[in-house]
Formats: structure tokens, C-alpha cells, sequence
């Protein structure tokens, strides 16, 4: 994956965390380094994307809940509050942003290619046109 992307996400999520704290009486603003070195930290794996065992995946709401309980599982407090898909080299990437109680955020990778391409080839117009409307959402991305 392109540095660029990484660098991207993570401006993206310090000017949130900045505009965040700069609306909150709670975190003074001299803080600021530890929320970047918090959002380093909290993008790990993005070089190394999660690879989830798909196989009996049928449809897109299953694979949304099978990535919701890998976090629910694997990431014990977090919560699931957004996500966004990055195309790259002909994989899809998704990035899942979840926070815990304290609003500590996390930033988890899932390579997802596998999954949709089956998907977008299912026998099944309805999961095809699911997974074009899921695609569109997470992205700008238009499909023919």
C-alpha cells in the first residue's frame, strides 16, 4: 500500500482528534503531540491488512457482521463507529475506525478483496447490486 494513503489517514484523523480537542474543555491543547502519537499507534496494520476466512460468506451484511464480531472478539470495548475503503493495487482495503469508553481510538485494516470480488460474480442480482451500493457508500467510487 502507498505511503500516501497512510499519510492521508492519518492527517484526516489528527484534524479530527485537533478539532476535537480544541471544542473540549476537558483536554488542553498542549496535548496535541500525545493524540498524533496516539493515532500512530493506533494504525498499526496498515501495511498489514487483517485477511478474515471468508469462505462461507454469502452475502454483504454477513461479511459486515463477520468483521464486527472479529472486533467485538479480538478487540474487547471497541466499538465499530465508521469505516472507509481504500482501492489499491487491485485490492480493497477497508479501514474500520473504533473507539472504546474512553474514546481512545483504533484503527483496523481489512483486505477484503477476496470477498468482494466473489460477491460482485455472485449468481444472485440482489447481493451484486448489494455490494455495488456498499462499495458506493464506502467510496467515491462509481460502478457500472
Amino acid at each position: 500500500m502507498k505511503r500516501f494513503h497512510i499519510k492521508t489517514l492519518i492527517t484526516a484523523c489528527i484534524s479530527c482528534s485537533l478539532m476535537n480537542l480544541s471544542y473540549s474543555d476537558q483536554t488542553p491543547a498542549s496535548d496535541t503531540h500525545s493524540v498524533t502519537e496516539e493515532l500512530k499507534e493506533s494504525v498499526k496494520n496498515m501495511e498489514n491488512p487483517i485477511s478474515l476466512d471468508y469462505r462461507n460468506v454469502k452475502t454483504c451484511e454477513e461479511m459486515k457482521n463477520l468483521i464486527n464480531d472479529y472486533i467485538t472478539k479480538n478487540h474487547e470495548g471497541q466499538t465499530h463507529r465508521g469505516s472507509g475503503l481504500i482501492k489499491e493495487n487491485g485490492k480493497y482495503i477497508l479501514i474500520c475506525a473504533t473507539f472504546n469508553e474512553d474514546d481512545k481510538m483504533l484503527i483496523l485494516s481489512f483486505d477484503i478483496t477476496n470477498i468482494l470480488n466473489e460477491l460482485l460474480h455472485s449468481s444472485d442480482k440482489k447481493t451484486r447490486e448489494e455490494v455495488k451500493e456498499y462499495i458506493a457508500s464506502l467510496t467515491s467510487e462509481s460502478w457500472e
